[in-house]
């Protein structure tokens, strides 16, 4: 019995723990598309989350850095390569909000909302990763 549980162990352990699983959610707002993913490796390890905007690929972070986010750009003065929601009117623009942990009323983690704006653009309005 002990040896019949030890080969299952030994086969089912690896699979389990190598199952990376990827959720994405995509928004159009303002004529820009979000894309905002989570991956998770699997048991015991952490989740990253991502987030893409118009293709292009703006953050990649672990779950332990990603509740509140607060990412600031200074466009330069003269000509320069600026993602479109960069140009909003001001010198600085701020990309702001987070992949919160959402609680289970005994306490365990259960999701993770994300919300983020970009200058004064909501980009990912409630986008919730369920584990």
């Amino acid at each position: 019995m002990i040896r019949a549980l030890l080969a299952f162990l030994l086969v089912a352990l690896p699979v389990a723990a190598s199952a990376a699983e990827t959720k994405c959610e995509e928004r159009t707002v303002s004529g820009h598309s979000a894309k905002m993913c989570m991956l998770d490796p699997g048991m015991f390890k952490h989740w990253t989350f991502s987030l893409e905007v118009d293709g292009e690929t703006i953050f990649s972070l672990i779950d332990d850095y990603s509740e509140q986010v607060s990412l600031t750009h200074t466009i330069p003065d003269g000509p320069a390569l600026e993602l479109p929601l960069s140009k909003q009117g001001s010198k600085t623009v701020s990309i702001t909000g987070g992949c919160v942990p959402v609680m289970s009323d005994r306490g365990t983690e259960v999701a993770r909302q994300c919300d983020f704006t970009w200058g004064g653009v909501k980009i990912i309005d409630v986008i919730r990763f369920v584990h």
